[in-house]
């Protein structure tokens, strides 16, 4: 196991994408990365010239992937519908989307100001979700 020094307490999130891949965010609006999708690359150094902040980035097994930033802004390719359609509303409604996870086959959490939404996770990830 390796640690890092107190200098990586400016890191906000970490994503490992396959075998080689990962994405940074440090900082206030800062991003590094290495091996994303060609389009995940154009989108995140889009954000960053518009001066937007970005919240987090989530990639599915299939490499498609969501950027979440600014309040309730995102970006998504080739995720599922029903994911895809929930950010939608969310964003539609003016709620804050804080957090999106995918699973290896095609489930998916959301995290938002009110709570949170999910579609085919396993049973004891909603009852964990439950019981917060």
């Amino acid at each position: 196991m390796s640690t890092l020094n107190e200098e990586a307490e400016n890191i906000r999130q970490v994503a490992l994408i396959h075998e080689f891949g990962y994405v940074i965010l440090y900082g206030d609006k800062a991003v590094a990365w290495l091996g994303l999708p060609q389009n995940l690359e154009d989108k995140i150094s889009e954000l960053y010239d518009r001066g937007e902040t970005i919240k987090q980035i989530a990639v599915t097994d299939q490499l498609g992937w969501v950027v979440l930033y600014g309040g309730n802004g995102y970006s998504a390719i080739d995720i599922p519908d029903t994911a895809l359609d929930k950010l939608s509303e969310l964003n539609s409604s003016n709620l804050g989307i804080d957090h999106i996870s995918f699973t290896n086959n095609g489930g998916w959490v959301i995290l938002y100001e009110k709570g949170a939404v999910w579609n085919s996770i396993p049973e004891s990830a909603v009852s964990a979700i439950k019981d917060l």
